[in-house]
């Protein structure tokens, strides 16, 4: 499978939890930790699909840079967070460091 598309995934599916841990502080849902544990079950097999044909110096970051941009972005529209100058700027860094782990 190619690598951008298996770091899509793992990106989609390492953030799918957070949203639901996050709601599940809010209803207690218990069905919402299962479904945590399966993706997290799917987030191990895929990384390990991703470190079979990448080196995990490069995409483990550019994993983890990109899963905070888009938990600022989620937390800004889905939960009304702040967007507060700081994290202009920290989502500004993390681009530039996107842009060179791809070099």
């Amino acid at each position: 499978m190619n690598i951008k598309i298996l770091l899509l995934i793992a990106t989609i599916v390492a953030l799918t939890p957070v949203i639901l841990i996050k709601q599940y502080t809010k209803t207690q849902n218990k069905n919402l930790l299962i479904v945590v544990a399966i993706l997290y079950f799917i987030l191990a097999y895929t990384y390990i699909q991703i470190f079979r044909v990448s080196e995990v110096s490069k995409s483990y970051s550019l994993l983890q840079v990109l899963q905070i941009l888009l938990v600022v972005i989620l937390g800004t529209l889905l939960f009304n967070e702040k967007i507060t100058q700081n994290k202009i700027i920290g989502f500004v860094a993390s681009m530039i460091a996107v842009y060179y782990l791809m070099k």
